[in-house]
């Protein structure tokens, strides 16, 4: 169960569940310590998920969420996005794979429109990251790639069958 503890102006602090320290507290020794259980309407959906602000209602003496629509396969797929690096012969197989391998050799040799640290970056780096890096950055606004196209050259989607569209 989500509790929320409040401080003695009556105001949330904390949410989520008690550390492990208190995992044998009675709720009585919960509650003396400031914890409170967090209510709510039911979920008006799966996608739904208790986001801030939470308030204290002194006269139920109980803690209210507020219901917020999250999008959980965004989520899902950004997190994926973020832990996304490629070795440098990874990259470029995965750029072979797909057919764009020559697009990027292209852009990197038109010295005159790439920025030169995307090149520099080009040449040394030992590794690409999905949602770090100038020369992903550059292939994509120099190329017109789409996220789409970038998140399956780095594995965060499955091509072409994955539901991420």
């Amino acid at each position: 169960m989500t509790m929320a503890r409040i401080n003695d102006d009556q105001k949330v602090v904390e949410v989520g569940l008690p550390d492990s320290s208190m995992k044998n507290l009675t709720k009585k020794a919960l509650h003396t310590l400031g914890w409170r259980d967090v209510k709510g309407t039911p979920r008006p959906s799966p996608n739904h998920e208790y986001m801030g602000p939470y308030t204290y209602d002194s006269n139920r003496d109980v803690v209210f969420g507020t219901w917020v629509k999250t999008d959980k396969r965004e989520t899902f797929y950004q997190k994926r996005r973020e832990s996304a690096v490629l070795t440098r012969a990874q990259f470029k197989l995965a750029l072979l794979e797909k057919g764009y391998l020559a697009d990027v050799k292209k852009m990197m040799e038109n010295t005159t429109h790439t920025d030169p640290r995307v090149l520099i970056e080009w040449e040394n780096s030992n590794e690409f990251r999905r949602t770090d890096n100038i020369v992903v950055s550059a292939i994509a606004n120099e190329l017109g790639y789409t996220e789409y196209q970038l998140d399956v050259i780095f594995g965060v989607v499955s091509d072409p069958e994955d539901d991420y569209k």
